[in-house]
């Protein structure tokens, strides 16, 4: 289906199905972050429609897109992961945001 869109009607397709409620949506939404080819867009779209539509359960997905390139997937990624709150992906995120925010002092443990 999405192969007939246009490519900003895609993104809005996929942004929608974090919204909708049904069996299907987390599943395709799984199916096209397997495929890396798609669009940055497209795959950031996905990583949040995704963490709206199944919370915690995303981790798993949500975790793998850490070490993608480019960078906006990686970034998306932590933003998914800190909107479900789940800390098992947090050594990962740590390293990145040492890395984003080399310099300066802060100190990154959960609860602080």
């Amino acid at each position: 289906m999405l192969d007939t869109l246009t490519v900003s009607d895609k993104i809005t397709v996929v942004a929608a199905l974090g919204d909708a409620h049904g069996g299907r949506g987390p599943a395709a939404l799984r199916s096209l972050l397997a495929v890396l080819q798609r669009s940055v867009d497209l795959r950031c779209a996905a990583l949040l429609a995704l963490a709206k539509r199944e919370g915690a359960a995303a981790s798993d997905v949500l975790a793998a897109h850490l070490t993608q390139v480019p960078a906006r997937v990686r970034d998306y990624a932590v933003i998914a992961l800190a909107g479900v709150g789940d800390g098992r992906a947090w050594a990962q995120v740590r390293t990145i945001l040492r890395r984003q925010t080399t310099g300066l002092l802060l100190p990154l443990s959960p609860g602080t």
